[in-house]
């Protein structure tokens, strides 16, 4: 089982960056165990498909240029503290409103169909790409249409609403 990556929008005031109240309020907002759940059209679950849709954005498992790259691996880093992040059960990062809006503008104007031609399982397993080796054993119409095409359709959905608000997206990983 690998890691799994969850997406909050919220109000820039409950952003406790640079905060001393830091631990608290990640505690408050993410220490409930099934916290995304209870966030209706707020939050977004895409599973262990993240970096799967990283890699198809960016062409690499981990690195990319903003705006692409910020969906997944941008923004500040808010459990530094070890002690926090074994609290709540993840890493928690935060990317500020305009950034959320311009990875929404670059998600708006990505179709997920212009994507699927970086889409090869065993390129992306040699790269590291979890869940990519599952993919190679399985009809690649269905794991673009079922697994990543999804995600990413609510993760444009997220980051759309959430730009429009002004809000922010706590991203978080464990």
């Amino acid at each position: 089982m690998g890691l799994a990556m969850r997406y909050l929008a919220a109000a820039p005031d409950d952003a406790p960056v640079g905060d001393a109240e830091c631990p608290d309020t990640l505690g408050r907002l993410f220490g409930a165990g099934e916290w995304w759940k209870k966030a209706g059209d707020s939050a977004v679950d895409v599973g262990e498909s993240w970096q799967g849709i990283h890699y198809l954005l960016n062409g690499d498992p981990w690195e990319g240029q903003r705006p692409a790259a910020d969906l997944v691996c941008g923004g500040v880093l808010l459990t530094v503290d070890d002690g926090v992040r074994d609290r709540i059960g993840c890493d928690v990062l935060y990317l500020d409103p305009a950034r959320v809006k311009e990875v929404a503008e670059h998600l708006a104007a990505t179709p997920f169909d212009k994507l699927t031609g970086r889409f090869d399982p065993k390129a992306m397993d040699v790269a590291g790409v979890q869940g990519a080796d599952a993919w190679a054993s399985q009809p690649t119409k269905k794991v673009l249409d079922k697994v990543l095409k999804p995600a990413y359709q609510d993760l444009v959905k997220l980051f759309g609403a959430a730009a429009s608000s002004g809000h922010a997206v706590f991203k978080t990983m464990g």
